[in-house]
Formats: structure tokens, C-alpha cells, sequence
């Protein structure tokens, strides 16, 4: 009896909370985790940080002033302006670009990584609950069976050998159904925490899918053209193309314009630029 008492508590420890449990399906946990993922925020930012740099890819260095006395009689001011010869700025406006569609592309890989994550997970989870709901029937007849055993052997009907074999499958039965609802409840826990929720949330019922006919012999090279991660590794090729050619560019002489007079008072102001 008091075996019978504790099961039924047992049962209804794990039951019931189910009751006050939010369902999400896994579009919604998948949605809920990108909104709050720090590393899909991170991402954003970047994006923002390198449009920002853009408008800096064009910069000039400060100009230069200097006050002296060319020939020891009269102090006489000079500016120059300095800069990279023209089209290395051109260049370095190309590459920043790119770094945007480098940082946009890293974000969308972001996003798909932590989808794929939470939909693992979701899957996992819903796995876990259909385990347990057979091993839950599973435990339940075994101890109608063990209990069967006993009463026999108490009546002599069979031995002891038995009996022992009776209890050893419904222990089995049942160590694997305290094991599988620790597994569950830890799922569930990193669901919550990817999902950054505070309530108790539940997953839908583990559906049986079809594969569609061709599926896994058909090779369908649009997938490998979409995959997040290589069309990243190709922007970082192209970047690199784009900074080699800006290298190049720095290669070219710089210019510098100014005002200066290191003659007479009276040299003409046209042999002073």
C-alpha cells in the first residue's frame, strides 16, 4: 500500500506542474531566444559600428602650422595639408563597405546558429516527453506485474528465482523512468535559459514527419550556396581582396598643399604655395 501511496506521488509531481506550464511551439521559442540572445545583440551593434566607420573611411590628418624666421630678419607663418594620393580613399570607402556586409552577414549566421540550437533542444525536449510517457506505462504495468509475483510466491505458485527476476525488470523499468524525468526537467531548464523566460514552459507533442521521396539522394547545391557559414568565409575573401588593393594604393606617393615663404618679404605669393 505504501508503495502504491508513493507512486501516485510521484506521478503527480511530475504531472502536475504541467497544468500551469506556457506551451511554445518551437517558432515561438526560436523567436524569443534571437529577440534576446546577447550574441545575436552583439551582432546588431556591430553592424551599426561599422556603418558608423564608413563616414571615417575618408580622413584627412591634421594640418600643419609652423612659425619661423627663414632668414633671421622677420618670423613668417606656413600651413601644409597632407593626404594619400586620391584613390586610396576611394578604396578604403569599398573595403569599410564590405566590413558592413561582413558584420550582416556574421549576424544572420548568428541568428541561424541559436535557431539551430533552440530547435536541438526543442527536439530533444519532445523526444524526452514521449520516452517518458512509455516508460511511465511501462513502469505502471510492471508493478502490476511485481505485485502479481509477490502474491504468487506467497502462495507458493512460483519461487523465488522468479519473483527476483520480477522485481529486477520493474527496478530497470523504473530507475529508467526517474532517469529520463531528470533529463527532461534539465532540458527544459536550458530551453528556459536560451529563451530567456522566467515561467515554466512546456513544448508541443513529438509529431511523426514524413521525409519526402528524393530527399536524401537528390544533392541540391543551393543549400550549400546558402550556408550562412560559407557565404561569410566568401565576404572574408573578398575583403581581403579589397585591403589588398587598398595596400597597393598606399603604395603611391602621397600629396601635400601649403602655404610658405621661405624667401624675402617680397617673393611673390605665387612662389609661396
Amino acid at each position: 500500500m505504501f508503495r502504491k501511496i508513493s507512486i501516485l506521488v510521484f506521478f503527480t509531481g511530475i504531472i502536475g506542474p504541467a497544468f500551469s506550464q506556457t506551451v511554445l511551439t518551437v517558432e515561438e521559442a526560436v523567436t524569443r531566444a534571437i529577440a534576446t540572445n546577447r550574441d545575436v545583440a552583439a551582432a546588431n551593434l556591430s553592424i551599426i559600428q561599422q556603418k558608423q566607420l564608413v563616414k571615417s573611411a575618408i580622413n584627412l590628418p591634421n594640418p600643419e602650422f609652423f612659425w619661423e624666421s627663414p632668414t633671421g630678419s622677420f618670423y613668417t607663418g606656413s600651413i601644409t595639408q597632407s593626404f594619400e594620393f586620391p584613390t586610396v580613399y576611394g578604396k578604403q570607402v569599398q573595403l569599410q563597405k564590405q566590413q558592413v556586409i561582413i558584420a550582416e552577414k556574421d549576424q544572420l549566421r548568428t541568428q541561424i546558429d541559436v535557431a539551430y540550437r533552440v530547435r536541438l533542444l526543442y527536439l530533444a525536449i519532445q523526444y524526452t516527453a514521449a520516452l517518458l510517457h512509455d516508460l511511465k506505462l511501462q513502469d505502471s504495468a510492471f508493478y502490476q506485474l511485481q505485485v502479481s509475483a509477490q502474491r504468487q510466491f506467497d502462495a507458493g505458485q512460483i519461487d523465488y528465482l522468479q519473483k527476483a527476476f520480477t522485481e529486477n525488470e520493474y527496478g530497470e523499468i523504473h530507475n529508467q523512468l526517474l532517469q529520463t524525468s531528470t533529463t527532461l526537467s534539465s532540458l527544459a531548464e536550458q530551453l528556459k535559459y536560451l529563451t530567456y523566460t522566467k515561467e515554466a514552459i512546456a513544448v508541443t507533442a513529438l509529431q511523426l514527419l514524413s521525409v519526402p521521396e528524393g530527399l536524401l539522394t537528390t544533392a541540391d547545391t543551393s543549400l550549400v550556396n546558402d550556408n550562412p557559414t560559407i557565404s561569410l568565409l566568401q565576404q572574408e575573401i573578398e575583403v581581403n581582396r579589397k585591403n589588398l588593393e587598398l595596400q597597393k594604393n598606399k603604395a603611391l606617393p602621397g600629396l601635400a598643399f601649403g602655404y610658405f615663404n621661405q624667401g624675402e618679404r617680397n617673393t611673390p605669393t605665387s612662389l609661396r604655395f
